[in-house]
C-alpha cells in the first residue's frame, strides 16, 4: 500500500470517529442522510478501538441522556462492527458484549435498534452444528443465558427464548420468559433445579413460574421430574424462598415410627425471617400416642457488636400407647450471647439447662455426649473495666445442674473489684543502687470478691444427699452468702543473674450478713447454732519469703556424620527455699473461735462463728519452712533434611519435648517432710505420634500388717524413707500413659512450603452465607478432597496403694473416614475398653455419604448398646430444597 493510499484511509477513519459516528447517534435529525453512503462496515482489528475512541471523543457528551436512553452504552467484538447510519442500526459480529447502565449482553450476535429502543442477541451455528456464543445476559448480578434475547430500553421489558437463569443457587429453565420493569420474571413451561447440567438430574416442572429476586419463587401446579422419570410428588402451589436463609417459609416434617409413641411427624414447622439480623424458628413434632413436642429457637447477628442465638424446648410425653398411661413433660432452655467488640463492657450469656427428664426422652443421635453426660451448667457474667483506672469488674450469675440427682447450685449473684498492681512509692525513689531497685519494685495489690450461693442439696440422717424442693423467696435471701477483701503487697529482688527474693505480706478481711451463737445442751450432750442476722467481720494475715535459683545448663556434642549433625542438651534446675508465718487465728481470744464443751467429761472444741460459711478458712497458727527442686531436661537432635537435595539444610529433632522431676522438703514437718516425687515426660515422633507420660513415686516405706480373707491388705506407711531402707528412691504409686497419633496422606509427604493454608475467599453473598453456615455446622460437612483419615488414641492407666494390688486400666478410641471412590465417603467413630473387654458400645456409630453431583445419600448406623439405631436420608445437597428429601429411620426408642 503506497503513502497516498495509507493517507486517505486515515482521513476517512478520521472522519468516521469524529463526525459520522457522533451526528448518526447523537442528533435528532440525521445530518447524514444526503450523503452517499448509507452504512459503513468496520474491520474486527479496528472495532474495539473505535468503540474506546468515540467514547473518548463524546466525554463532554456522554452524559446527555438520547432518548429513553440514560447514560452511555460501550460495545465491542471480536470479529468485526457493522453500523447502518441511515436506520440507526449496529451489529456486532464474533463475541459481541454491550455494556449499558447494570446490564451486560454478550453474544455471538449482537443487534442495537436506535429507533425501537431494542437490543437483541442469538447465537450461531459452524459448520459442525455447534452452538457458539449463546446469549447471556447479566443484570444486578444476575445470570441469563438462552437462545435468543431482546430488550427494551424504554420499557425495561426483557423477552427471553430458551432461558436459563441463575438466582443465588437455583437455576430456572424456561421456553419463554418475560421480565418486567421490577425485574421479575415470568417463566413459561419452566424447571425449577439446583443441578448445574444442561440436563439435570432432577427438576420441579410446572407451567408456570414467577421469580421475584432477593425474595422468592412462586410456581402454579408442579410436579418433581428425575431427567424426564415423573414421580407422585405433586403439589398445586409451590413456594421457594431465595436466597436461602434469608426468606421466611415452611418447614416440612419427616415421618417416621417408633414402638412407644407410634407414628411421628417431627421437625415440621415455619421459618421467619424477621430481618436481616434476627430469625425465628417454630418446630413441632406429634406423636399417634398423644405426645407432642414445640421448639422454638432465634438466632441474631449484629455486626462488629454482639451475636447470639436462645432456644426453648417442652414436649409432652405420654408412656404407651394406652389412654391412661402417665404424662410427663419436660423442658429446656439454651442461651448464648458473645459480645464482638472490645469495649469497656462485655455481656456473655451461656445458659444451658432444663429438667432431668429431656434428654432421656428427645434424644440427639448427633451429640451422644449430650445424651450421656448428666452434668450442666449457665452462666450470665458482665465485666467492665474502668478508663484511666486502675480498677475493673464483674458480675456472674452461674447454675449448675445434675439431671440424674436434680441437685442444683445457683450463685446469684458472684461479684469481684480488681486492682491492678500499684507501685506506690517507685516515683518517690531516686537512688539507682540494689536498695533504691528493691523499693521499686514494692508493689500493692487489691481485690475483693463476694458471692450468695444456694442448693436443694439436702443430707438424711443416714448420711445420703438428696435434692429438695425450693419453697420460697427465703431461700435465696438466706443462702450462703459472704465476701472477701484481699490486699497484697510483695517486692521482687534480683541478687545476681541465678538468685531471686521475694518477700510477700497478705491481708484478708471477712464480711458476712450473719453469724452463728452456739450453746451446749448438757442434757443431749450437744450443741445448737443460732443464727444472728447482723453485720460481721473477721481479719487475718499470712506473711512470707523465698529464694529461688533458676539457670540454664547447655551441652552440645558435633558429630561429623552425615545424617546426625549435633546433639544438643538443655537442662534447667529450679530450687526455691521459703519461710512463712501466721498467728494461730483460731485461739478464741482473736473473736472467730469458740472454746465449747464436747461432752459431760470435760472434753472442748473449737466452732467458728463462720461455720459452713463461704471463704471461711481461717488459719491456725502455722510456721513452715520448705525446698522445692524441680529439673526439667530437654534433648535436641540437628540431622540433615532428607527433602533438601542441596544436603545443606537441616531440621531439629525433639525425642523428648521435656522430662521434669520435682519435689519438696518441709524443714518443720515432725514427720513425712519430703513430699511424693511427680515425673512428666512428652515428646512428638515424626509429627504422628504424641506421647506423654505423668507419675508418681511415694518415697516411703509401706509395711504389711495382714491381708484379710476378702483380700484386703491392712498396712501402714512408716516415716522412713525407703533410700535408707535400701528400697531405692521409693514405690511407683500411680501413673498414666496416653499414646495418640493422627495419620493422613499428607502426613507421609514432604512439605515444600511452611506457608499455612488460607481459607477460601467468598466471591459473593451466597458464597458468604454457604461459608458462615458450613462454619457453625461443621460436622454436617466431609472433605472429598482427602482421600482418608485417621486418629486413634491409647490410655493406660495404674494406681497402686502401698503394698497392694495395682488397678490397671486400658482403653482405646478411634475415628477417621474413607473415601472408597471419589464421591464416596465412609466415617467411623469406636473404642475398645481392655478391662471390659469389649467394644464401647455407646460411641460406636457408622455413616456412609455418597456424592451424587446435586443429590447426597447418607446413611448413619449405631450398631449396638442403648442406642441402637440408623437413619437413611437421600436429598439434594442444596440448602434451598433441604426438604425434599426422602428420611426413613429406626430410633433407638423402638427398642424399648
Amino acid at each position: 500500500m503506497n503513502h497516498a493510499n495509507i493517507l486517505t484511509l486515515l482521513i476517512l477513519r478520521i472522519y468516521i470517529l469524529f463526525i459520522i459516528i457522533p451526528d448518526a447517534f447523537s442528533q435528532p435529525q440525521n445530518p447524514i442522510q444526503n450523503k452517499k453512503t448509507d452504512s459503513l462496515f468496520l474491520s474486527n482489528t479496528d472495532s474495539t478501538k473505535i468503540d474506546s475512541l468515540f467514547h473518548k471523543k463524546k466525554d463532554s457528551l456522554s452524559q446527555k441522556k438520547i432518548g429513553d436512553i440514560k447514560t452511555v452504552i460501550n460495545y465491542k467484538s471480536n470479529d468485526s462492527l457493522f453500523l447502518d447510519v441511515k436506520n440507526k442500526q449496529v451489529f456486532l459480529y464474533g463475541q459481541g458484549k454491550i455494556d449499558y447502565d447494570d446490564i451486560t449482553l454478550e453474544a455471538d450476535r449482537v443487534e442495537i435498534h436506535w429507533k425501537k429502543d431494542i437490543l437483541k442477541a442469538n447465537y450461531t451455528v459452524d459448520t459442525t452444528g455447534k452452538k457458539i456464543g449463546i446469549p447471556k445476559f447479566t443484570q444486578d448480578k444476575q445470570d441469563y443465558q438462552a437462545s435468543s434475547m431482546s430488550y427494551n430500553f424504554k420499557k425495561k421489558q426483557a423477552f427471553i427464548n430458551g432461558v436459563v437463569s441463575k438466582q443465588g443457587e437455583a437455576l430456572m429453565h424456561g421456553e419463554k420468559v418475560k421480565m418486567n420493569v421490577g425485574e421479575e420474571l415470568y417463566i413459561k413451561n419452566g424447571k425449577y433445579t439446583t443441578c448445574n447440567l444442561e440436563d439435570p438430574h432432577f427438576h420441579i416442572q410446572t407451567s408456570k413460574l414467577k421469580v421475584i429476586p432477593g425474595n422468592k419463587i412462586i410456581s402454579g401446579p408442579f410436579l418433581l421430574k428425575f431427567r424426564s422419570v415423573p414421580t407422585i410428588l405433586a403439589l398445586p402451589f409451590g413456594m421457594f424462598p431465595q436466597p436461602k436463609r434469608q426468606v421466611s417459609g415452611v418447614i416440612f416434617p419427616t415421618y417416621g415410627e417408633e414402638l412407644l409413641r407410634g407414628f411421628f411427624l417431627k421437625n415440621g414447622g415455619y421459618y421467619w425471617a424477621i430481618n436481616d439480623y434476627v430469625n425465628l424458628t417454630m418446630i413441632a413434632d406429634v406423636f399417634t400416642n398423644g405426645s407432642i413436642a414445640g421448639r422454638f429457637q432465634s438466632e441474631y447477628n449484629k455486626k462488629y457488636a454482639y451475636m447470639g442465638g436462645i432456644s426453648f424446648d417442652v414436649s409432652r410425653n405420654k408412656s404407651s400407647q394406652d389412654a391412661d398411661a402417665s404424662t410427663s413433660t419436660a423442658l429446656w432452655v439454651k442461651w448464648n450471647h458473645n459480645p464482638l467488640n472490645t469495649g469497656t463492657g462485655r455481656l456473655n450469656i451461656s445458659v444451658n439447662g432444663g429438667t432431668s427428664t429431656y434428654n432421656q426422652v428427645n434424644y440427639n443421635s448427633r451429640n451422644i455426649t449430650q445424651n450421656t453426660n448428666p452434668l450442666f451448667s449457665s452462666s450470665i457474667s458482665y465485666s467492665k473495666t474502668f478508663t484511666n483506672t486502675p480498677f475493673s469488674m464483674s458480675a456472674k450469675l452461674n447454675q449448675t445442674q445434675n439431671v440424674q440427682t436434680n441437685i442444683m447450685t445457683f450463685t446469684l449473684p458472684d461479684i469481684s473489684v480488681n486492682m491492678t498492681n500499684l507501685y506506690p512509692i517507685a516515683k518517690y525513689v531516686t537512688w539507682n543502687n540494689s536498695f533504691g531497685n528493691f523499693l521499686k519494685q514494692i508493689s500493692l495489690g487489691y481485690s475483693f470478691a463476694a458471692s450468695n450461693q444456694i442448693t436443694n442439696q439436702a443430707t438424711n440422717k443416714e448420711g445420703t444427699t438428696y435434692a429438695r424442693n425450693f419453697k420460697d423467696i427465703k431461700d435465696f435471701l438466706n443462702g450462703n452468702n459472704g465476701g472477701v477483701h484481699n490486699i497484697n503487697i510483695a517486692s521482687s529482688y534480683r541478687i545476681n543473674k541465678f538468685f531471686t527474693l521475694n518477700p510477700s505480706f497478705t491481708y484478708r478481711d471477712l464480711w458476712y450478713l450473719k453469724e452463728l451463737k452456739y450453746q451446749y445442751d448438757s442434757a443431749t450432750q450437744k450443741i445448737k447454732p443460732d443464727t444472728i442476722n447482723t453485720f460481721s467481720r473477721a481479719g487475718y494475715y499470712t506473711s512470707g519469703i523465698s529464694l529461688s535459683f533458676a539457670t540454664n545448663i547447655y551441652g552440645t556434642f558435633f558429630f561429623k556424620n552425615k545424617n546426625i549433625k549435633a546433639i544438643r542438651n538443655l537442662i534447667q534446675p529450679n530450687i526455691t527455699l521459703s519461710f512463712g508465718y501466721n498467728p494461730n487465728f483460731t485461739d478464741p481470744s482473736y473473736g472467730i473461735f469458740s472454746e465449747l464443751p464436747s461432752d459431760n467429761k470435760g472434753k472442748t472444741q473449737l466452732l467458728s462463728k463462720y461455720q459452713g460459711f463461704l471463704n471461711n478458712s481461717i488459719p491456725n497458727s502455722s510456721k513452715n519452712a520448705s525446698i522445692s527442686f524441680s529439673l526439667t531436661k530437654t534433648l535436641e537432635i540437628k540431622v540433615r533434611d532428607k527433602s533438601d537435595t542441596t544436603g545443606k539444610k537441616t531440621k531439629k529433632i525433639k525425642p523428648f519435648d521435656r522430662i521434669s522431676i520435682g519435689t519438696s522438703y518441709n524443714l518443720l514437718a515432725k514427720s513425712r517432710n519430703l513430699s511424693n516425687i511427680s515425673l512428666n515426660t512428652s515428646t512428638n515422633l515424626l509429627e504422628i505420634f504424641n506421647i506423654s507420660f505423668n507419675g508418681t513415686i511415694n518415697p516411703y516405706v509401706w509395711v504389711l500388717d495382714s491381708i484379710k480373707k476378702s483380700g484386703e491388705y491392712i498396712q501402714h506407711e512408716k516415716n522412713v524413707l525407703a533410700w535408707n531402707d535400701g528400697k531405692g528412691i521409693g514405690t511407683l504409686s500411680n501413673f498414666g500413659i496416653a499414646l495418640s497419633f493422627s495419620l493422613k496422606p499428607e502426613t507421609f509427604k514432604f512439605k515444600k512450603t511452611n506457608q499455612p493454608d488460607t481459607p477460601p475467599v467468598p466471591k459473593n453473598k451466597y458464597e458468604e452465607a454457604d461459608l458462615d453456615y458450613i462454619n457453625k455446622h461443621k460436622n454436617q460437612y466431609l472433605d472429598f478432597n482427602i482421600p482418608w483419615n485417621l486418629n486413634i488414641t491409647y490410655n493406660i492407666g495404674y494406681t497402686r496403694t502401698g503394698l497392694a494390688d495395682p488397678t490397671i486400666t486400658q482403653s482405646m478410641s478411634l475415628n477417621g473416614d474413607v473415601s472408597i471412590t471419589k464421591n464416596t465417603k465412609i466415617t467411623f467413630t469406636s473404642g475398645y475398653d481392655f478391662e471390659a473387654k469389649k467394644i464401647t458400645e455407646d460411641n460406636t456409630r457408622f455413616s456412609f455419604v455418597r456424592n451424587i453431583h446435586c443429590w447426597e445419600i447418607s446413611v448413619s448406623w449405631t450398631p449396638f448398646g442403648r442406642y441402637t439405631s440408623y437413619e437413611v436420608v437421600i436429598r439434594p445437597k442444596s440448602s434451598l430444597l433441604q426438604d425434599l428429601r426422602l428420611n426413613r429411620q429406626k430410633s433407638f426408642f423402638d427398642n424399648f
